[in-house]
Order: structure tokens, then C-alpha cells, then sequence
């Protein structure tokens, strides 16, 4: 078994990282839940997720700036996605 040069976590940490709007909404969708998990219900989470939703959009694939008229794949993901959190601008 051979070992690698350095730590499996100097590797990992290297490699570059570039969210995408999946990443993103993944992140929104752990948020959403993490709200949930540390307590808060009803209508307080139902507020505090509308505000954030509305704070950070996924954008409707009819919005032309959304690339999805030319881009199916992407069309459906923001339809499945549409009410989903994004945690960046």
C-alpha cells in the first residue's frame, strides 16, 4: 500500500471550490432544516423562511436572465427547485 505525499486533508483542502446554484440551494435546504431541528415552528419558521427565500431567490425559469431557455437541464432544476432557499446572491 503506498501513502500519499501529504495529509488526505492538505489534499481534500487544495482542491479549488466552486459552488453552483445546486450547491446553493443544497445549503438553503440544510438551513431550512437546521431551523427546524434547533426549535423554532409554526409560524416564526414559516416567517423567518419566507423572509429568507425572499431575501435570496432562486430565479423562475421564465426569467430570461436565468439561462433556462437555452439550457433544458437547468430548466428543470429550477422548476423542482423553485421554492427552495439560496443561501448567496
Amino acid at each position: 500500500m503506498t501513502h500519499p505525499p501529504a495529509p488526505l486533508e492538505a489534499l481534500v483542502e487544495r482542491e479549488p471550490f466552486t459552488p453552483d446554484l445546486a450547491t446553493a440551494v443544497e445549503l438553503g435546504q440544510r438551513f431550512e432544516a437546521f431551523l427546524a431541528e434547533a426549535g423554532l415552528a409554526g409560524t416564526a419558521l414559516r416567517d423567518v423562511v419566507a423572509d429568507f427565500r425572499g431575501a435570496y431567490p432562486i430565479p423562475s425559469p421564465a426569467d430570461p436572465a436565468s439561462g433556462a431557455a437555452h439550457d433544458p437541464a437547468l430548466a428543470r432544476f429550477l422548476r423542482v427547485c423553485g421554492r427552495s432557499s439560496r443561501p448567496r446572491r
